[in-house]
């Protein structure tokens, strides 16, 4: 897994940052893990301030100065903050912002792998001369290739007297290089000098079978063929215990490879199910949302539709009546050209205005005779009073 061989990078190179001194001891911080930051932990929230202000401490170290991180401040605001920062480095990885709220996964972990690797680096270059270990290495596999082709053994010494020696001059060399200043020197130059003085290194050893170091070197060889014949012996008396022990072993790890086998054959089964049916589910949910949305148009024409149908309904009935109206009119129509009654009561009529023009013909002159003998008698009156008068 890469996330899990970062993780493994950053751990070995916070080791070699002194982070438990510098930054757990300091800010009392709980050492972490080689698996910290590959997943979530039970408590997110440490997490999160721990790897904020480690994020924060690798930004100190690398002379950036900033604040570290209280653990109630606004994680969005922090993290902006410290992005900013992290900017001016410009890092090789790219840095999505929404990932590094969550306090692990790749990205976290390339963040601060990045960081530390940078400080080491620095750390490198302020305090090591370039190419002196391999320069040192070649020379010496060099002095011991012509010591070799030229006399066949090596300069023994005495391992026992010097191992204290030797530990003391790198423990002094050691302090030495921590308080001085390397100089950095040009690889030619040294090339130069490291192929004038191999020639003046060689020592010349004499044969001399009296010499303690010869019957040392004797020594170390039948000691080592004792050991190796030791060993066959040993290895020949417990060959048949091996044997039967692997043979054992062998039967036992095939029978846990077929059931390993078998069981890795059901979980596919198993997974192949779950995968059929997992795409079944979502395509019937699919189905199931194409036809809501069919449903949600339908529902829509079918109320613009009964609107359509109210309105039409409202002017069939005013359509009817008024059909109504004509057809009743014309059966009166009808009726009236056909039917002979009304000129019967025509008829009737007539002959009831000629019974009533006669009796008011009977009353008019009944009328017109009593008016006339009423103007004779008046006539008569004023006559006879004109006769009077006269008389008179």
């Amino acid at each position: 897994n890469f996330c899990l061989h970062n993780m493994q990078e950053l751990f070995d190179r916070l080791e070699v940052l002194n982070y438990k001194l510098n930054f757990c001891k300091k800010y009392k911080f709980k050492p972490i893990h080689k698996f910290y930051f590959i997943g979530p932990a039970s408590n997110q929230n440490e997490q999160f301030h721990t790897y904020v202000s480690l994020w924060t401490w690798l930004l100190n170290i690398l002379g950036v100065e900033c604040d570290y991180p209280d653990q109630f401040d606004d994680p969005n605001e922090t993290i902006s903050n410290l992005l900013e920062l992290t900017k001016e480095f410009r890092l090789d990885t790219e840095i999505p912002p929404l990932k590094l709220r969550m306090p692990f996964g790749d990205t976290v972990v390339n963040l601060l792998n990045s960081l530390a690797k940078m400080k080491i680096e620095r750390d490198k270059v302020l305090r090591c001369p370039e190419h002196t270990s391999q320069l040192t290495d070649h020379n010496n596999e060099e002095l011991l290739i012509v010591e070799e082709e030229e006399h066949g053994d090596f300069l023994l010494e005495d391992h026992d007297e010097n191992e204290s020696d030797s530990d003391e001059s790198i423990k002094s060399e050691g302090n030495a290089g921590n308080s001085l200043s390397f100089e950095i020197f040009d690889i030619n130059e040294w090339k130069l000098e490291i192929e004038r003085a191999i020639p003046q290194l060689k020592i010349q050893l004499q044969n001399d079978h009296k010499d303690w170091r010869i019957h040392l070197e004797q020594m170390k060889s039948l000691e080592k063929v004792k050991c190796i014949w030791n060993y066959k012996k040993g290895a020949f008396t417990c060959y048949s215990d091996t044997v039967s022990k692997f043979s054992k072993l062998e039967i036992e790890i095939d029978k846990t490879l077929e059931k390993v086998s078998s069981r890795e054959k059901y979980i596919n089964q198993q997974m192949e199910s779950e995968v059929i049916l997992d795409f079944i589910f979502h395509s019937q949910v699919d189905t199931f949302k194409q036809n809501n949305i069919t449903l949600s148009n339908v529902k829509l024409e079918f109320q613009a539709n009964r609107e359509k149908l109210s309105s039409i309904s409202t002017e069939l009935g005013q359509m009817t009546e008024e059909l109504d109206m004509y057809k009743a009119q014309m059966d009166e129509l009808g009726s009236g050209m056909t039917d002979a009654k009304p000129l019967v009561n025509i008829k009737q009529a007539i002959s009831r205005l000629k019974t009533e023009i006669k009796q008011l013909d009977l009353k008019t002159g009944v009328v017109e005779q009593r008016l006339w003998h009423s103007r004779m008698q008046e006539k008569g009156v004023t006559h006879r009073m004109e006769e009077a008068m006269i008389f008179t």
